[in-house]
């Protein structure tokens, strides 16, 4: 099991060690060091910057600006991609 990240510093160097064992073979040494490391970097991460539950107002702004393609698309018969 991987060690509790504690530290910004601690969160860089398992960012990085994961950059080294990123296509590490399934059912290796390896593939259980990264998701542990994964895991550990995910907790730090939500402790470190937590995101709350957005106000009324930022939820209603988010869902204005993921409909404004779709409006756009309808209006102008554009579709993307």
């Amino acid at each position: 099991m991987a060690k509790l990240i504690t530290t910004d510093e601690e969160c860089a160097a398992a960012i990085s060690r994961i950059d080294e064992i990123w296509d590490t073979a399934v059912g290796s040494p390896e593939e259980l060091e990264f998701l542990d490391l994964a895991a550990a970097i995910e907790a730090y991460e939500n402790l470190r910057w937590p995101i709350g539950e957005p106000t009324p107002t930022e939820a209603a702004e988010f869902r204005a600006e993921q409909e404004a393609p779709a409006v756009a698309e309808a209006e102008t018969g554009a579709v993307d991609g």
